[in-house]
């Protein structure tokens, strides 16, 4: 099983699977930071891009939910494990069963630490 963690002060973003690493530090307050705290609140949930802008940023979201995961440290093998994403929609699924991976072909998580 993979899972995801979030350690709260500092904020980081730590990916667990037997190491934790240090994934994306985003900005405290900005649209990343607000974003994916709502979707870690609210695993395994289908949430709206209109939801997101309505209960969490209160105005209009300019990018796109891809390219909010993806400034995350979010990129192929992890984005495809944790996220279901569509250009209004999200899912951010946490814990990931073995069995998931295993469907998608991932056999192993490639990490790229920039």
């Amino acid at each position: 099983m993979l899972s995801f963690s979030l350690k709260k002060s500092p904020f980081y973003l730590c990916l667990r699977y037997n190491r934790v690493f240090l994934l994306s530090k985003p900005n405290f307050g900005s649209i990343n930071d607000q974003v994916f705290r709502y979707l870690y609140d609210n695993p395994n949930k289908i949430i709206t891009k209109k939801e997101l802008e309505t209960n969490v940023t209160k105005e209009p979201i300019s990018k796109s939910l891809h390219m909010i995961i993806k400034e995350l440290g979010f990129k192929k093998d992890l984005r495809e494990a944790f996220f279901n994403i569509s250009k209004t929609n999200i899912k951010f699924i946490n814990p990931v069963p073995k069995k998931v991976l295993e469907d998608l072909g991932i056999k192993n998580i490639k990490i790229s630490i920039d």
